[in-house]
């Protein structure tokens, strides 16, 4: 009876023992590796002149849907993403033009540029993506759909305030630029826009008689 009473408790510990050995090697299998690999190529290196005087944080839900003939579940794929973006707002200085006179030490600022989106940062997070039997996303897809919610972005910015903000701190650094010329013994001239696009057309015309 004790034999007996021995074995069964034997065989109770190696099953369990069994199940949880198992068990456990049942979960190192179902372990999911992920393995990344990337290769960061400098492809262009550019000098620019650019100030930035304003930044907009944006957040946006982009809801894109597209069917084929007729919108039923087969036929349809739809995406729905929230993009984060950081806008930066300023001036592009390559764009201004200007003449130096160091005998009359003088600056004459032809045209300044009119403030623009420097550059856009998104952070895009895919919330709920359904794709039809006969309509699936590519890689193609995704990255069209990332441009234009992008593209909706800079839209939403030009439509804003920052252009504003950005001309009165642009306002506030010609101040600073006359100020400290005129304190070095420097004048500071600037031309309206209508002014430079007089002078424009003026040496437009001028070149065009010579070529004549």
């Amino acid at each position: 009876m004790k034999k007996l009473l021995y074995f069964t408790i034997t065989l109770a510990v190696l099953a369990i023992a069994a199940y949880f050995g198992m068990q456990s090697a049942f979960k190192i299998q179902a372990e999911k590796v992920v393995e990344a690999d990337g290769t960061v190529l400098l492809e262009k290196v550019q000098r620019v002149a650019k100030m930035i005087t304003v930044e907009g944080y944006f957040s946006e839900l982009y809801d894109h849907k597209e069917h084929y003939w007729y919108d039923i579940s087969p036929l349809r794929k739809k995406a729905l993403l929230k993009v984060a973006a950081k806008v930066s707002i300023g001036y592009d200085l390559q764009k201004m033009e200007f003449e130096v006179d160091p005998i009359q030490r003088t600056l004459l600022i032809k045209y300044f540029p009119d403030p623009e989106v420097l550059s856009i940062d998104t952070d895009v997070s895919y919330y709920d993506l359904q794709e039809g039997l006969f309509n699936q996303f590519d890689e193609k897809d995704l990255t069209s759909i990332n441009a234009k919610a992008k593209d909706l972005i800079r839209q939403k910015a030009n439509n804003s305030d920052l252009m504003l903000q950005a001309e009165d701190q642009a306002n506030e650094i010609r101040d600073l630029i006359k100020f400290i010329a005129e304190e070095s013994g420097w004048t500071v001239k600037e031309l309206t826009r209508i002014e430079y696009e007089q002078m424009k057309e003026k040496a437009d015309t001028t070149k065009q008689e010579l070529l004549n």
